[in-house]
Parts: structure tokens; sequence; C-alpha cells
């Protein structure tokens, strides 16, 4: 955490790719569909949200912004091209577009310096108050929450040879250990269909609405939520051994039950690997649990900005 308070960088957030939705129906069209309320989407705030089966398990996570012909959706790379056909199946009669944009490149800036130099080339300013988007006609500059501060620029790639003498850099590990600080996952293939909302936290990262109308899987999520038999929850963790996401984790206490790893990224003095872990919620009181191959993983108890309810029970 402390070497990350010092981190001031610019780089290529080639972990995310991008699927934009055009069309008249597009915010109806994309209201049935997802699990945050698409109303609240505006061009001064993104949103978080997710797409799940009909069996409440999520197919992909996101940030969503609205842009001037319709929606930017911020997806795992991973996950382009499956989240796009799914949702392309569902179009039918509306009047809606779907496209992915390898002609968009996300840019992300860690740090007060780094957001001050990438502002100052771009002659522009950094969302205020409640905003958290600054949507220009060619970028979009938005501000995530978390324990650091960051700025990330959506922009094509034929804007962004004004940014070159930044010497931005090829890697997005910097910012997948931010999110990971702030307790954000990033669903991706290795993980995509395994495990409901609530097993990864999004209720506590303002990725579900429990108010808007139906969309598939809101039956699961409100019955886990108003029944509170939410049985797993995500954590943080770390292994002195690389381990993927997708990964199954044991404990010698719990026979039969496993939990799930979602993200692992490198520390920033790259010696430990860094996770965020779905598990059953007994397994959140374990210190010690064990992956494939006898690779042991810490759990890091109280180690997210916001409170586990299931924990305190």
């Amino acid at each position: 955490m402390k070497n990350l308070q010092d981190t001031n960088s610019i780089n290529y957030l080639n972990h995310v790719g991008l699927i934009h939705v055009t069309g008249e129906d597009a915010a109806d069209f994309l209201q049935r569909q997802f699990t945050n309320d698409i109303e609240q989407v505006t061009k001064s705030k993104f949103g978080k949200g997710a797409y799940l089966t009909h069996q409440g398990r999520i197919i992909a996570n996101f940030l969503i912004f609205r842009t001037n012909d319709g929606f930017l959706i911020a997806v795992s790379n991973t996950l382009v091209d499956a989240l796009s056909k799914k949702l392309r199946f569902f179009v039918f009669r509306s009047r809606v577009v779907i496209d992915t944009e390898p002609d968009l490149i996300i840019l992300g800036a860690i740090g007060g310096k780094a957001i001050e130099n990438l502002l100052a080339v771009l002659n522009d300013s950094a969302p205020e108050g409640k905003k958290n988007v600054h949507l220009q006609h060619d970028r979009l500059v938005f501000a995530p929450t978390g324990p650091i501060p960051r700025l990330g620029l959506i922009l094509s790639t034929s804007v962004a040879d004004i940014l070159q003498h930044l010497s931005a850099g090829s890697d997005s590990t910097d910012w997948e250990r931010v999110d990971l600080l702030a307790g954000y996952p990033w669903i991706t293939s290795q993980t995509s269909e395994s495990l409901v909302a609530q097993a990864v936290n999004l209720d506590l990262v303002d990725s579900l609405s429990l108010t808007k109308g139906c969309y598939p899987g809101q039956e699961i999520v409100a019955r886990l939520h108003y029944k509170r038999r939410v049985n797993r929850r995500m954590a943080r963790a770390f292994s002195q051994t690389q381990v993927e996401p997708g990964t199954k984790v044991s404990s010698s206490v719990s026979a039969g039950k496993t939990g799930e790893v979602i993200n692992s990224v490198k520390s920033k003095a790259g010696a430990i690997t860094q996770l965020l872990v779905s598990l059953p919620v007994e397994f959140l009181s374990h210190e010690t649990l064990s992956a494939a191959d006898e690779v042991s993983i810490s759990v890091l108890r109280d180690e997210l900005p916001y409170e586990i309810p299931e924990a305190t029970r």
C-alpha cells in the first residue's frame, strides 16, 4: 500500500476492452439487461454493473459511460467478444447497434503528479463535485473512487499521439492493484458464469439495483438480499506464489467446500501476489487457505474499504 501511494504513472489499461451500444432503444435495452440502473448513468456520472445469466451467475461486470450517441461499456478484454455476442442475441426488434471498439484506447493516470501532467497535456480539467465523468467531443475523462487518486481517459487512437511524450507504459498492473485495494473485482473469461453477484461483493460496490425493473438473474439477487442467504463473499488475500484467476481454494477445516480466486496481481515489490478471492463465509475467519499444488494463501481480514455484513454475524 505504501509503495502504491508513492506511484505516479500513466499506463495503457490493456486489461480492459470497450463495447459501444447505440440506437434509439439503447437505454431501454440495457436497462432490461443489466443489474445497475441505467437511468442513473449520465454524461457526468458513470455506473458500475454486471450482466447475469438467468440463474444469477455473473457473465461479466463493467463500468458504463453515457456518450453523445449511446453508451460505452468497459469490460475485461477477455470478455468483449462474448458479452457483445450475448447482448446481440437479445436485441430482437429493438433499435440497437452493438459494436466492439478496437480504435478506442483507455489510459489511466495514478497519483497526483501523473494526473496533473495528463490534464496539462489535454488542456482539460478533472470532474468536480459529484461528477465523476468529463465528456468532450474527442475523449472521456473519468475519476474512479479508491484509496489512491486516479484518472481514466478514453480516446481514439488517432488522438493518442498528443500523449506520446508522456511515456505511457504498456502495463496496467498499477491500475489493477488499486482496483484490488478498492475491493472492486473484474470478472474474466476464467471466472465468467461461475459465481453469483453477491459472492464477489457487487452489492457492496454499487453494482446492483434492488429497486429498478426486472433483468436476467434479478430474482436470485433479490432472494439472496432479502432472505439474507449470502453464503459466499469476497476478501483480499495474498500468496508468495503466482495464483491464476479461477483457481479453487480450500480449507483444511471445511472439507468439501471451496472458494475461487477472482483477481491476481503482483505487488509493487514483486515478491507477493495480491488476490481477490471469493470464499464461503466461514472461510473469512480462517487465516490460511490452500490452492492447487499446495500453494498457501493468507486471508487479509478487514482489509477492504467497506464492511462485509456476514463477517460480523
